[in-house]
């Protein structure tokens, strides 16, 4: 939260959203001059907003990379006893 107040204030003095000096002082990462609700109630308490963010799993992955592990997943389901009704009771859901 420091460094998003700091940046905050380089751009109340005059100095552009896109300016060395707010980038710099953001430094790595998707950090931008924007505080949230959750930052400003529960910023002084040790709120840490990344550590409340779920990571999503789907984006960690190629999607063709998934949908090469699902497929092969319900052909392993079809290859089990009676796995027409397996497949057809996880499309059910």
């Amino acid at each position: 939260m420091h460094k998003v107040t700091k940046a905050r204030d380089f751009i109340s003095s005059g100095h552009t959203v896109d300016g060395t000096k707010v980038e710099n002082t953001l430094g790595e990462g998707s950090w931008v001059p924007t505080l949230n609700r959750f930052v400003q109630k529960l910023g002084k308490f040790g709120l840490d907003p990344f550590c409340m963010l779920v990571m999503d799993l789907m984006h960690k992955c190629e999607l063709g990379t998934w949908k090469a592990l699902f497929t092969h997943l319900i052909r392993l389901l079809y290859a089990l006893p009676q796995g027409s009704q397996l497949v057809a009771i996880l499309d059910s859901r």
